[in-house]
């Protein structure tokens, strides 16, 4: 008997409905058996089996499932909110903010690097910062596609657990409603205590199946959880190694922009420090804008070429006031030890007007060391006419002279009230009358006169002053040139 009632479940569980004769006949249309008629039939906590034999172990009650429409939709989606997305969102969001301060980047649908190009090419992040960028955004849409390959994952398996459930339930339903139907054919009716093991078994067996579909979706959602748990690792490690070579390649050309920056500051120091190793505030200030505004030096080397001036040479700052008499009076050092009276305008003219006037002084000193009766310089395009009185007439600076030549009486140091070549030239440093004509005019400038020589017999002879009267110096008359 046990194997033929195994024979007709077969038959049930295939689909197909008992043919043999029935012992008590039921009319399905209006006593059809549901599945709460089948787990009320079980509801009590006693096991019979097949032979009527109670057991001390309650049955197995299958649990309450919901009806089959219930089953038929399980949708899940990944979720797009701040508040859902990956950790690595934060990341890129902080990146985000230096491009945008004000911008509400969650609203935004952010699928490429677009964007971040977009902000390169308007100068609002450094090359540095774009790759960074990249490598943040990366590593988020990885995470998006890892988060909703989850979800998805999720939602497959609560999928199928939902449909085997329905089928489980479907089939139970089924078997329940044919069971007085195969009581009857084999004969068992009226026996309760067999036709209760029936339904025990049959409820043990649907709590069986349950418990597979509980475990099967148990397991399909620990696996996929594991795998997007080893994703965001995988993830979080590729991302962690890009920034890895990114920072070594920036501490590479930081090193070679802070060894070029040194260099460049030290050349730069090399020009403003002093003989005594001194350099003015003005100066050092000077030096501040100049590693602030070097090109293509990144914020974080200028930051150390700063520090590192601040060390070095911070201690050998003075004030503008003592630098600038410092400066002055190493230039003026510098001026006695070079200047002679060959190189003198040559010298004196790579002075600016400033040194000039601080120096004046000094200038003055050298002037009177090289020319000590001044500076001259033969008159040009002025000649002298010789008269039979013995005066020699001519024109300069807007006014006609007449004198004769004043031997010995040579107010600049000359003995004889001439220059010769060796007196000119070696003694005081003037044009030598050699290369003069008969006739021409010597002017020797002296604390603001002018004294004026002609030439004459390879010599100068000195005829008078731009201050010299008529009646001194015995000439006919000192009158305004016509214009």
């Amino acid at each position: 008997m046990k194997n033929r009632l195994y024979e007709q479940y077969l038959k049930i569980i295939n689909g197909d409905k008992p043919t043999e004769p029935r012992v008590n006949p039921v009319d399905f249309k209006t006593n059809r058996n549901t599945l709460a008629d089948y787990q009320n039939a079980v509801s009590k906590p006693v096991a019979v089996d097949v032979l009527g034999n109670v057991s001390a172990k309650p049955p197995l009650t299958p649990p309450k499932t919901p009806k089959l429409e219930e089953y038929q939709n399980a949708v899940q989606t990944p979720t797009t909110t701040q508040s859902d997305r990956p950790s690595s969102w934060n990341t890129l969001l902080s990146f985000l903010n230096t491009i945008d301060g004000n911008r509400d980047w969650g609203a935004e649908n952010i699928t490429d690097a677009s964007f971040i190009d977009q902000a390169y090419n308007e100068g609002k992040i450094s090359r540095e910062q774009r790759t960074e960028g990249r490598i943040a955004l990366e590593n988020y849409l990885k995470d998006v596609d890892a988060q909703r390959a989850y979800s998805n994952a999720m939602a497959e398996a609560e999928n199928t657990a939902r449909r085997n459930t329905a089928y489980n339930d479907y089939l139970a339903s089924r078997l329940a409603s044919y069971l007085k139907e195969v009581q009857g054919t084999s004969g068992l009716e009226g026996y309760d205590g067999v036709t209760k093991g029936q339904a025990i078994n049959l409820a043990n067996i649907e709590a069986q199946r349950q418990g597979d579909v509980n475990a099967q979706r148990q397991q399909a959602e620990s696996n996929a959880f594991e795998a997007y748990r080893q994703a965001l690792r995988e993830n979080s490690d590729f991302a962690t190694d890009q920034r890895t070579d990114l920072d070594a390649s920036h501490d590479a050309q930081e090193d070679v922009s802070y060894a070029n920056g040194n260099a460049m500051v030290g050349t730069y120091v090399e020009s403003i420090m002093d003989e005594n190793g001194k350099i003015s505030q003005s100066d050092y200030n000077k030096l501040v804008e100049y590693i602030n505004t070097m090109p293509d030096v990144a914020d974080g080397v200028k930051e150390k070429l700063l520090r590192d001036a601040e060390l070095l040479y911070g201690k050998l700052v003075v004030a503008d006031e003592e630098a600038q008499k410092t400066e002055n009076a190493t230039l003026a050092d510098t001026l006695r030890s070079t200047v002679g009276r060959e190189n003198f305008d040559t010298e004196i003219g790579k002075l600016t007007e400033e040194q000039k006037s601080q120096l004046a002084d000094v200038i003055k000193e050298l002037e009177n060391k090289h020319f000590p009766i001044g500076r001259g310089k033969v008159a040009e395009g002025v000649k002298a006419d010789y008269e039979a009185s013995g005066h020699y007439t001519f024109t300069y600076g807007g006014k006609t002279y007449s004198s004769m030549e004043r031997i010995t009486e040579d107010p600049l140091g000359s003995d004889t009230g001439t220059l010769n070549y060796n007196e000119a030239v070696n003694k005081f440093g003037l044009p030598n009358p050699k290369d003069a004509s008969y006739g021409d005019i010597l002017v020797v400038e002296k604390d603001g006169k002018q004294y004026f020589y002609v030439k004459r017999n390879t010599k100068w002879y000195y005829l008078c002053n731009s201050t010299d009267t008529a009646d001194k110096i015995g000439i006919k008359e000192i009158k305004d040139a016509k214009q």
